[in-house]
């Protein structure tokens, strides 16, 4: 799922504007823009969560709790990598113009 975004966001690339926003102030009103390369290390912060969620049993000293507690992270693990992936999604559907007002989704 993580890739599927990465390369569906990496083919639409050239049809974004060079200037991508990337951060939104309390107001919801954005305060930072990034470039395209900015943008597409975001969109593989889910990947790299991913790799770090794979490995993070075997170098953890109380490695034994995640067989404990599979489920729950097994959970933690799919619900932040798909808000990550979501995230980089909003941000795409309001600069092509088909979400308007990102500001109204997040706060309220």
């Amino acid at each position: 799922m993580a890739l599927c975004s990465v390369l569906g966001i990496w083919m639409m690339l050239s049809s974004l504007p060079t200037q991508m926003p990337m951060h939104w102030n309390i107001e919801g009103q954005v305060d930072r823009f990034g470039t395209h390369t900015e943008f597409m290390m975001l969109c593989l912060l889910p990947l790299g969560l991913i790799v770090l969620f794979m490995i993070l049993p075997f170098i953890d000293p109380k490695r034994a709790n995640y067989k404990k507690h599979l489920k729950a992270y097994t959970v933690t693990k799919f619900v932040t990598v798909l808000f990550f992936i979501g995230l980089n999604w909003l941000i795409v559907l309001n600069v092509k113009g088909i979400i308007q007002g990102i500001d109204n989704l997040i706060i309220d």
